[in-house]
């Protein structure tokens, strides 16, 4: 979202989830969420290939205010190169209180949309930086 405000609403969805439910329902929740509101985003990866996945993220990232972001398309895989993550960045702006599994959703997340798509996903990450890594099966 381009919309620095959006950041600690969902925080609090996903606290609320985490602490009403249980963190196994917040993990279910983001690979629903990766699954039915992506399902357009994983057809456009499945048929646009590697192509289609620098694409999206390269226009999703230049639409994030304060995201410091380098895609990297190789032969057999795109490199997402977050060195200043849009939503860590805000969340410490707003001075909130980050939990440890709040990155957790985007490797859930990725999974979904690489294998969905006929990926492998990797991710890396460290204190407001990250890398997601898809790579041709």
């Amino acid at each position: 979202m381009a919309f620095e405000g959006f950041y600690p609403a969902i925080l609090a969805t996903f606290r609320h989830i985490e602490s009403n439910y249980g963190y196994d329902t917040l993990e279910r929740y983001w690979r629903e969420m990766a699954e039915e509101y992506y399902a357009p985003v994983i057809e456009k990866f499945k048929t646009g290939g590697l192509g289609a996945i620098a694409r999206h993220w390269r226009e999703y990232f230049d639409k994030e205010p304060k995201a410091q972001v380098d895609v990297i398309r190789e032969q057999n895989r795109v490199i997402i190169d977050v060195k200043q993550c849009p939503a860590i960045y805000w969340l410490r702006h707003f001075k909130c209180d980050i939990p440890d599994w709040y990155y957790n959703h985007i490797p859930v997340m990725g999974t979904v949309l690489a294998e969905r798509s006929g990926h492998k996903f990797e991710f890396e990450s460290g204190d407001g930086k990250y890398k997601m890594i898809f790579i041709k099966e």
